[in-house]
């Protein structure tokens, strides 16, 4: 199939399993992301993989609704911005670890363009640095958390084992951003996004908004503000 009309019928499937009428909230800069604005509350748990750049969404999510976020990122691009003064935010952990679905070092690609700064899972035999991950649920058992009500994963590829432990092991993970990576740089082929989607709507999660690879889920039965 011609890669523009299979993008095409995805984005019309996708947009039928949109669910309608929760009520949604963009928070961020350059890294925004979409959530269900009414699941959230200072008494809230987020757990957030991927630094990069820009941490203004976790920072919006700290001022509005006094959240506490764990933020992961294992690469120096993650690190140096967390060595900034601005970034430095009470209610703010920062690990410098990955977020991956098993822990252990992990073999990195390096950003193609310094500037970029994105480390993202490396090809299979290619290895470029390895760096130290954890997984979720040993994670959450470290910390003393039994649910996350907010886990968003913009963490180049690593995404879907991640995905694959909080399905197989049944986490208690109420909502999800994540962007999917699929780009043959980092061996990931669309129809393993396709089928992740799958999965989380079979065990139990809606689809409440996509804008390109971008996803937010809430899973069905966890609705109302944590208490």
């Amino acid at each position: 199939m011609i890669p523009i009309v299979r993008g095409w019928l995805s984005g019309l499937v996708y947009t039928a399993l949109l669910k309608r009428g929760a009520p949604l909230r963009t928070m961020g800069g350059a890294c925004a992301w979409a959530f269900v604005d009414a699941e959230l509350n200072e008494r809230s748990i987020v757990y957030s993989g991927g630094v990069g750049h820009d941490i203004s969404f976790e920072k919006e999510l700290v001022r509005t609704h006094r959240c506490s976020v764990w933020l992961f990122d294992p690469s120096v691009t993650g690190r140096r911005t967390m060595e900034e003064a601005a970034n430095r935010v009470p209610r703010i952990h920062f690990l410098p670890v990955g977020l991956s679905g098993t822990s252990g070092d992990m073999g990195f690609r390096p950003p193609s363009e310094p500037g970029e700064g994105s480390f993202t899972l490396a090809l299979p035999g290619r290895v470029g640095v390895r760096l130290p991950c954890r997984d979720l649920q040993s994670l959450m058992a470290d910390f003393g958390h039994d649910r996350i009500d907010l886990l968003k994963l913009d963490i180049e590829g690593f995404e879907y084992g991640v995905l694959e432990q909080v399905i197989g092991a049944r986490l208690d993970v109420r909502q999800i951003c994540v962007e999917f990576h699929h780009q043959p740089a980092i061996a990931v082929g669309r129809w393993r996004k396709h089928r992740q989607v799958v999965e989380l709507l079979r065990h139990g999660y809606s689809l409440m908004s996509r804008r390109g690879n971008d996803f937010t889920f809430l899973v069905k039965g966890k609705a109302g503000r944590p208490s």
